[in-house]
């Protein structure tokens, strides 16, 4: 534990430089080459490339609890719908948890692998499913495939 009144302020200086430094990267200092601007940074608008390398999950739109996600495999109903996670590796069981925004968010409750795992964790959290939803669940492979 450091007592601060003991230490000068050229002290002080260099400990909170070196702390910073640590974990924030270098602060500013007189020796650095770039001083900081003279006047305040203005906000600028930022528009956004159509070629983002980030790829589709760099839309807002198009994160996994937003209510237009492209890799919805089915809704079960209003509350319950059914994801494959963006890199493909499993099928996610999300429930409506209100709002975000605005607009209907989702939150995951159940991550499957497989249509088995897939259809207990419907059968647990959502309970009796109608016809149409169990034949659409029927169709889908064994393994999550995106």
């Amino acid at each position: 534990m450091f007592h601060f009144k003991s230490l000068s302020t050229e002290q002080f200086e260099i400990l909170i430089r070196q702390y910073s430094a640590r974990f924030f990267g270098p602060l500013y200092s007189s020796k650095h080459d770039n001083p900081p601007p003279s006047q305040p940074i203005q906000p600028q608008m930022v528009e956004r490339n159509s070629d983002s390398t980030l790829g589709p999950l760099s839309d807002l739109e198009n994160r996994e609890r937003s209510d237009t996600y492209s890799h919805t495999v089915l809704r079960i109903d209003d509350t319950w719908r059914v994801i494959v996670c963006p890199e493909g590796l499993q099928w996610i069981l999300q429930k409506r948890k209100g709002y975000l925004g605005g607009r209907p968010a989702w939150d995951g409750k159940s991550f499957c692998r497989s249509k088995t795992g897939l259809r207990r964790a419907i059968k647990d959290k959502v309970g009796a499913i109608p016809p149409e939803i169990e034949s659409q669940l029927a169709q889908l492979p064994d393994w999550v495939q995106l």
